[in-house]
């Protein structure tokens, strides 16, 4: 009985240890989800992100120059944390590095960076080439 009650004490403490690890993403990083799936049918599209991805483009770049600079796009997460920041920060790193490298996010590095996402997070084994909200929230918290 006692090799039983061990095994079971095990289990609980691994079933915890999961649960407590499947946590939600930020607020911030839902409501981006939510606003970018337009139909509200829980997936967001390329074609969603192309549309919902130009209008994100168009309110951060303050400037209206066409093109995102760091301070810009920090300046839209005026209250992150360090660590926030720091993720934002590697956000913008990898949107400049997947296009020319030269310190500014131009509406076609952004809306690439978006369908990027997509493809990474459209991992439930459908690849049906859009990202469900559980394969976002799966992707953002991975990342943790």
């Amino acid at each position: 009985m006692k090799p039983f009650l061990i095994v079971v004490a095990a289990s609980l403490i691994v079933v915890s240890a999961t649960v407590a690890a499947q946590q939600e993403p930020p607020a911030n990083s839902l409501r981006w989800f939510e606003s970018f799936d337009q139909n509200k049918d829980g997936f967001i599209t390329p074609a969603e992100m192309e549309a919902a991805g130009a209008a994100e483009f168009a309110r951060i770049d303050k400037d209206k120059s066409g093109g995102i600079t760091i301070d810009e796009y920090l300046a839209d997460s005026p209250d992150a944390t360090d660590e926030e920041v720091r993720r934002i920060r590697n956000r913008f790193a990898v949107m400049d590095g997947r296009g020319d490298r030269n310190g500014v996010v131009s509406l076609a590095e952004f809306i690439n960076f978006g369908k990027f996402v997509i493809e990474i997070a459209d991992q439930n084994g459908d690849h049906d080439g859009r990202m469900s909200r559980e394969e976002f929230v799966d992707s953002a918290t991975a990342t943790k």
